[in-house]
């Protein structure tokens, strides 16, 4: 007789489970599913436009250069400056996101770093510090309460 390694839950293990509830979550939350790649990289354009012309203006940042748009390949998308401060930030339509290098040089660099995130269905925003050493951010429930609703 031999015994299984994953519990069950009916016909579906828990870790099935929980991915499925997991995706019911992100869908319930962000308003919408997890998508194909092509997907997700016009929505990531779309949102870096987004936030160049509307939100960090809104925000009331200047000088804003939108590095990803010069180099494919920069680690943070944008350069802005507020109130005589200097700031990167990241832009991203996902609850998470590892930002090691950005975070890195912007710690090296003396500047502010901050990630934007952005429901991937353009309804709202919110603007959120990284800490010195950090290297990945998650906005969470608290952080959700919290989001600026962007006006169509």
């Amino acid at each position: 007789m031999t015994t299984s390694h994953y519990k069950r839950i009916g016909n579906e293990t828990y870790a099935d489970a929980r991915r499925r509830y997991e995706r019911a979550w992100y869908q319930r939350t962000w308003g919408v599913r997890l998508s194909t790649y092509k997907d997700m990289k016009e929505r990531g354009i779309k949102s870096e436009e987004l936030a160049k012309n509307t939100i960090l203006p809104k925000l009331g940042f200047t000088n804003i250069i939108h590095l990803s748009a010069i180099n494919r390949y920069s680690p943070s998308d944008f350069y802005a400056e507020k109130n005589n401060k200097k700031y990167f930030i990241e832009v991203t339509t996902n609850i998470s996101k590892c930002v090691p290098l950005a975070s890195l040089l912007a710690e090296l660099l003396d500047l502010n770093f901050y990630v934007l995130g952005i429901k991937p269905d353009f309804s709202a925003f919110l603007l959120k510090e990284v800490p010195l050493g950090k290297k990945s951010v998650y906005i969470n429930h608290r952080n959700l309460i919290k989001m600026e609703v962007l006006q169509k």
